[in-house]
């Protein structure tokens, strides 16, 4: 329901089903999302897709590839020019790029494991000590104002939805392609029932952060998973804060096409760059685009969705937070 019925861009969607008989075998989602270029302020037809079942009794029969051909047919008929998947499986990563689909590159992933945790998760495991829910150790911080040397800081339980979009509104544009962040987005976005979120902003809104946890997984890691900032340094004192409020839980993020500086300011706060494994096996995250036809004869276009650094990319937009 939250998905793909209470979505504000619900002219996006399209649940694809496939029957055999009256059983219901297998089903691909296309979950409403408005995908922009900032720049010529209007939208980009391309459409977002994530969930994938098939039955395991029909598995290896070809049913992917038929399934696929089926919803990017009906996603070009009804205009859209492009598929894009941020949130695909290794299975799903192998039998897309066989069918047409292609890679705009590996997603960095950036974690920080401080010695605290460290310590914490070894004492944990000697005595049996099950680990508390990760924003169980932030509820001391929440409401707390902060100051640092050039504003200040908080951390909140819900989000400010008009004030973040205010900010998105005045952040120069620089022509790439992101998501929509409006009002709606926003309020909709953050009430993922399978995620549970918490918000640092700066001064009167100078800048915003969003970690997230995932509520019924097998996991005690936070993720950075969206921000934006007026300036560098707003940015910056919102990360020390995060590391600082998170110092007994593992915190990561994945960027896309990050720069130096943001780079630099990674490492100076502890984080490291995860090391993935090259065997087709292994599991990386990465962002997969495909047409909905041959467009070929597009290459002389000005603009290339298929470079990475036209994409300004967050965590967010993936379905999977």
């Amino acid at each position: 329901n939250w998905k793909y019925v209470n979505n504000p861009f619900s002219e996006v969607v399209g649940l694809y089903l496939v029957l055999s008989g009256d059983q219901l075998v297998a089903m691909r989602g296309a979950y409403g999302v408005r995908w922009q270029r900032s720049i010529e302020s209007r939208d980009l037809p391309m459409a977002s897709v994530g969930d994938l079942i098939i039955d395991p009794d029909h598995r290896g029969q070809g049913l992917f590839s038929k399934l696929m051909a089926f919803m990017v047919e009906d996603l070009a008929a009804r205009g859209f020019e492009y598929i894009v998947n941020l949130s695909p499986g290794t299975l799903t990563q192998l039998s897309a790029i066989a069918s047409g689909w292609r890679s705009l590159g590996p997603v960095e992933e950036w974690t920080l494991l401080t010695i605290r945790y460290r310590l914490l998760r070894k004492f944990n495991h000697i005595l049996k000590i099950e680990p508390q829910k990760p924003f169980d150790r932030l509820q001391k911080y929440l409401g707390h104002e902060s100051r640092s040397e050039h504003l200040s800081l908080v951390l909140e339980k819900n989000p400010r939805p008009h004030q973040m979009e205010n900010l998105v509104q005045a952040l120069e544009k620089d022509g790439r392609i992101h998501q929509d962040k409006s009002e709606a987005y926003f309020t909709w976005r953050f009430c993922n029932p399978l995620s549970a979120f918490r918000f640092i902003f700066a001064g009167d809104l100078e800048g915003y952060l969003v970690l997230q946890a995932h509520r019924f997984r097998e996991t005690h890691s936070v993720q950075i998973v969206d921000w934006e900032a007026k300036e560098f340094y707003v940015l910056e004192e919102m990360l020390k804060y995060a590391v600082r409020v998170c110092a007994w839980l593992p915190l990561s993020l994945a960027p896309t096409c990050i720069g130096p500086k943001e780079s630099d300011l990674l490492s100076r706060c502890g984080f490291k760059q995860k090391q993935f494994g090259d065997r087709v096996s292994d599991y990386r995250p990465m962002i997969l685009l495909r047409p909905t036809a041959d467009r070929r004869e597009e290459k002389t276009r000005e603009f290339d969705v298929n470079d990475v650094s036209n994409w300004n990319l967050r965590p967010i937009y993936s379905d999977n937070y």
